[in-house]
């Protein structure tokens, strides 16, 4: 759990975090249009770090159209 405090961003745990421990984030911003990437790397990352809702699923399937069809067009010049 996180709660922002006089300008900071403060961590709760139901466990210690070990010094050096890495910690993962989900920001769950909420989605007004503008996207933010995400570059984390995990293999079920949704790419982007917006809260996952219908507006925002079109607007990632249409991207993803967009990219392969202008991948399938390369491929065929």
């Amino acid at each position: 759990m996180s709660r922002i405090m006089k300008g900071h961003v403060i961590y709760m745990s139901l466990r210690t975090i070990e010094p050096g421990e890495e910690l993962t984030v989900d920001y769950n911003f909420e989605y007004v249009g503008d996207r933010t990437s995400c570059a984390c790397g995990a293999p079920k990352c949704r790419s982007v770090m917006e809260r996952m809702t219908p507006e925002l699923e079109r607007a990632l399937a249409k991207q993803k159209a967009a990219r392969a069809a202008a991948k399938s067009k390369a491929a065929h010049v």
